[in-house]
């Protein structure tokens, strides 16, 4: 039970000390003011602000990914899956082969992330990242813009053959994105879905207030909705993104710096 623990912990730190942190939270709180349900809102969203802060000065970073434990639910792990330029919740997997073993691929990874970092050809900035035992991690830093703002990515190694095998993850930070989250569903979702209700129950009483209160909700909904149509069928995707996408970049340092190709042309991208 303790090396499960243990190695769950280490598989998502961010999100672990996130629960740890909210549980230590909503113990004082409710101890202080003896209320539950704002003694867990309060922590969990205190928690996450202290460890998404935390999260944005490591330099192996959690990114989303489809094992952790919100992203199995149905919903959120088929979002995950979905490719597309207007999708924040995807997950980029990829499975890469270098010919240098692992301890050559470690100090090539370490030499190219620490310090100034990896430069990146043709644009502001660098990639700066770390590596702690078969683990590394990667995100991308231009020195004034917050990058909590960009995907990261965290990698995993081991032997391949006389080779190295790569599985890469990369996606939005974690822990910011859940709080992120948090905020859209308390002070967005909920008042939508109780502007509906106080909506549709205005409506039983037929009067031509409600009547145009729901022409004018009905008007704005069909507006939005054209907005994410339009822009879903727009041709911007990956190709034309590619030179400025953090994607492109974490595998690009990879080919130059341990000469990393997928594994599987057809697959590499499918976990």
């Amino acid at each position: 039970m303790l090396e499960r623990a243990r190695s769950v912990v280490a598989r998502h730190p961010a999100l672990s000390a996130w629960f740890l942190t909210a549980a230590v939270l909503f113990a004082f709180l409710y101890a202080l003011t003896k209320s539950l349900d704002f003694g867990l809102i309060a922590a969990l969203f205190g928690a996450g602000l202290l460890t998404a802060s935390a999260e944005r000065f490591m330099l192996i970073p959690t990114p989303l990914d489809r094992r952790q434990w919100l992203m199995r639910l149905p919903v959120l792990n088929r979002i995950a899956r979905a490719a597309h330029w207007l999708n924040p919740l995807y997950v980029g997997t990829f499975a890469l082969v270098s010919p240098f073993p692992r301890d050559a691929c470690r100090a090539r990874l370490r030499l190219a992330l620490t310090g100034a970092g990896w430069r990146i050809p043709g644009l502001f900035g660098s990639v700066i990242g770390g590596v702690r035992g078969d683990q590394f991690g990667m995100r991308r830093w231009t020195g004034w813009v917050g990058y909590h703002m960009f995907a990261v990515a965290r990698g995993e190694l081991s032997d391949q053959g006389p080779g190295t095998r790569i599985d890469l993850t990369v996606g939005l930070p974690a822990p910011l994105t859940y709080i992120w989250s948090l905020l859209v569903i308390g002070f967005v979702l909920f008042p939508v879905l109780l502007l509906l209700g106080s909506l549709f129950e205005a409506l039983q009483r037929r009067t031509a207030a409600s009547w145009a209160l729901f022409a004018s909700v009905a008007v704005v909904l069909s507006i939005v909705g054209a907005v994410v149509l339009v822009l879903s069928r727009l041709p911007l995707s990956w190709k034309r993104l590619a030179q400025v996408q953090e994607t492109h970049l974490y595998l690009e340092l990879l080919r130059t710096t341990v000469e990393a190709e997928p594994l599987d042309p057809t697959t590499a991208g499918a976990r």
